[in-house]
Formats: structure tokens, C-alpha cells, sequence
């Protein structure tokens, strides 16, 4: 399996705490056949702020640990980036941000309360610059919360979304865990990741998320969940289905 969104790297935001805690991070991510991570610590979101070349050099300095202790898990660069009013100007100057691993995919954090009334014209410009934007988990998200049209224009127009696997077991509570499915089964989910930040609280746990997803939605779900993640690290094109915005979808199962 490949995790898309991580924040395994030590001592750059609220993950990691120490390279020791990386290393257990990555222990536990083979155990759950997890063998390649993208790390994406927070980027300007009022209270972190990594830029390209300090990632770079912790992605380094950890896949050379991980080697010295035998943990079979490759570590790549990326970012979680806060959306913010200069996020395409600092796009195009190429010095700070990151997209996922060089690819064209980049992985974007909404703030918590709503969908910036800026964001359909922020990804229109990315697309025209030839990137695809990810919006991070935006089952944690108030406005999506209210009303998932606007979400669903998004997606028709480019983007894709990634749901955090601990949403979909619950971790974050029934309402939560409610719409995480309701935008799986609403084709409005394209890729699963962990979000991990330590080993206990939020571990890098893809295997629970997988395996309900087999129960409630079929293999071709996981099969298409996990072809999508390797297609952003090779930097692939991926196969989009039509959102279906349908209160009664709910129905289908007792997730």
C-alpha cells in the first residue's frame, strides 16, 4: 500500500515528535503493508511553516535511518498546503511549495470552517498550469458538512479528494464517519490516506479503512482506492467517475 498523506517527518509540525518516533511510525505502516509514505507536514497554516528545502532534507535524513534499521518503507516528499492569498504566486515562483513526490498532484488543506469562495479559481489556475489539485479530508470540513454541491462543482471541474482512513473507522466520531462514506458512496472520494501524526492516537492505519471499504463498497473500490494512490507517486493520470449527489445513497449500509 501507498500512503499519500503523512506527517512522519520528526520535529516540523504536530507529527513526529522525534526521528525515534519516525521510525516506530514507519515499523508500524509495514505491519500494515504499507510500504511507501509521502510525507506532507503542514505549510502555512498559521502555526507551521516548511518549505521545500527543509522537507527535503528531513525525507533525506529519515530514509537513511529507516535504512540503517532495516524498515523496509520508503519515505517521499510532499506538503499539506494551507490554502492562503499568495499560494499561486509562490506556486509559480518554485522555491517553497511542494507537490506530492514531483507529480502534478498537489495536496491542499481547506480551512476547517468552509470552502474559501477563492478556491474554484485557485484550481482552475493550477489546472492551467498543468497540477491537479487534492483537497485533504474534507469529510473534517464545516461547509462540506452543510452542503456537498459545492464540493461536487470542485470535482467536476478537476479536483480530487482524500478521505483519512481514521475517519472512515470512526476515530473522529459517528458524524464524521457518516460523511466520510456518504462522499465514498457519492463518488466523491478518489484517494485513502492515513493523516498519521504519532503511533497512538493517529497511527498510519490503512488496513482497517480497506478492509470496510471491501465489506460495504466491493474489492473494485480498494483496487481503485490503491491504483489511484500509486498513480500519484508515478505520476499517472486518474480515471475520475461522475459525482452521484443522492441523499438516499446513505442507505446502502450500516457504515
Amino acid at each position: 500500500m501507498i500512503d499519500i498523506h503523512t506527517h512522519i517527518l520528526p520535529c516540523l509540525d504536530d507529527g513526529a515528535p522525534s526521528l525515534e518516533v519516525a521510525v516506530l511510525m514507519a515499523r508500524i505502516a509495514y505491519a500494515q503493508g504499507i510500504r511507501a509514505m509521502i510525507a506532507t507536514p503542514h505549510h502555512r497554516n498559521g502555526r507551521y511553516r516548511n518549505e521545500a528545502d527543509v522537507i527535503h532534507l528531513a525525507t533525506a535524513r529519515l530514509n537513511e535511518e529507516l535504512q540503517q534499521q532495516g524498515v523496509d518503507v520508503k519515505v517521499y516528499a510532499g506538503q499539506e498546503i494551507q490554502m492562503y492569498d499568495r499560494l499561486l504566486l509562490d506556486w509559480m515562483e518554485g522555491n517553497t511549495l511542494l507537490s506530492l513526490h514531483h507529480s502534478k498532484y498537489i495536496l491542499i488543506e481547506l480551512p476547517a470552517t468552509h470552502i474559501p469562495s477563492s478556491c474554484r479559481d485557485l484550481f482552475y489556475e493550477l489546472r492551467l498550469l498543468g497540477h491537479v489539485p487534492i483537497i485533504a479530508h474534507p469529510e473534517r470540513n464545516a461547509g462540506v458538512m452543510q452542503d456537498l454541491a459545492q464540493l461536487g462543482e470542485l470535482v467536476r471541474e478537476g479536483a480530487l479528494c482524500q478521505v483519512t482512513a481514521s475517519s472512515l473507522t470512526g476515530r473522529f466520531g459517528s458524524k464524521i464517519r457518516k460523511l466520510a462514506w456518504k462522499l465514498c458512496k457519492q463518488n466523491l472520494i478518489h484517494l485513502i490516506a492515513s493523516d498519521c501524526h504519532n503511533c497512538r492516537s493517529r497511527p498510519p492505519d490503512l488496513a482497517k479503512s480497506y478492509q470496510q471499504i471491501e465489506e460495504v463498497l466491493g474489492e473494485h473500490y480498494v483496487q481503485s482506492y490503491r491504483l489511484n494512490a500509486s498513480n500519484v507517486l508515478q505520476d499517472k493520470d486518474i480515471a475520475v467517475q461522475e459525482p452521484v449527489l443522492s441523499s438516499s445513497i446513505w442507505r446502502m449500509s450500516r457504515y
